[in-house]
């Protein structure tokens, strides 16, 4: 079977999205072999990479909405530091890119967001599986207090 380049284009951004650019736990080496065909049948590079975007779990849609409801900024020579400290239930995979996004978001230079938690006994790679229900994460996000 020969593809065009938008076929082949077409199947790696499905591939992409069904996959979350094979990082979900239901990836299969299968996924992984047929991104590879598609990518020697032609797909375009420069589309997957301006259309393959990662999407945000719910769990990280609610960290990026609470640090860009209440980040504060300060101007340093020149140079624009937005800082958040949230707080939540449990660990929350994936900080890195809701950085990122809300760096994108923020017109700030720097972004500097922490999520404080309490790690759970026994708990493997700094966190847990802690508030899972109905296999839905119930990680509550709330604005750290800060202690004067």
């Amino acid at each position: 079977v020969d593809l065009t380049e938008a076929e082949a284009t077409i199947l790696a951004l499905g591939i992409h999205s069904d996959t979350g650019s094979l990082v979900y736990d239901s990836t299969t080496p299968k996924d992984a072999s047929m991104l590879g065909w598609a990518m020697e049948m032609g797909a375009s590079q420069a589309a997957i990479a301006e259309h393959a975007k990662p999407t945000l779990s719910d769990e990280q849609q609610g960290v990026l909405t609470q640090a860009l409801v209440n980040f504060n900024t300060t101007t340093v020579h020149g140079v624009t530091i937005a800082t958040v400290l949230l707080s939540a239930d449990g660990f929350i995979p994936g900080l890195a890119t809701v950085t990122k996004d809300a760096l994108d978001l923020s017109s700030s230079d720097v972004f500097l967001l922490a999520v404080c938690y309490e790690a759970t006994r026994g708990a493997k790679g700094g966190g847990g599986k802690k508030g899972k229900q109905n296999g839905q994460s119930t990680h509550k996000l709330q604005k750290a207090q800060r202690k004067t």
